[in-house]
């Protein structure tokens, strides 16, 4: 969490519609790691940032997954975007959202989908 502006605003895909704060967005990745009670898998992959000055995006594509209570591994690719600013002369995450596709006509998430 060291990582986090303490004043986050974070767009999450799973639970509620947004986090305020570095202890709610805290309390909400606890409970969601909660769910996966062994060994868990959080790749980023074809990372872009775009820098100027003190402030910064990047945009990526994540695997995540995590080993159920049956130790079966169950994941899928998500997209993510950060907000970074310069704080005090370090980076800090001020905003972070990930999010699903779906498909309209039926409203599944697309977890099979791959880059």
């Amino acid at each position: 969490m060291s990582y986090y502006a303490p004043d986050i605003r974070s767009f999450d895909a799973v639970s509620q519609l947004q986090f305020k704060g570095a202890d709610d967005y805290r309390k909400h990745w606890q409970t969601c790691l909660s769910f996966c009670p062994g060994p868990s898998v959080f790749e980023v992959h074809e990372l872009e940032t775009l820098v100027d000055n003190n402030l910064a995006v990047s945009y990526y594509l994540t695997y995540c997954g995590g080993t159920n209570e049956k130790g079966e591994m169950q994941g899928g690719w998500m997209r993510g975007t950060m907000v970074h600013c310069k704080m005090n002369g370090k980076w800090k995450i001020m905003h972070e959202h990930y999010s699903v596709p779906f498909d309209m006509k039926t409203g599944n998430t697309l977890f099979d989908l791959k880059p």
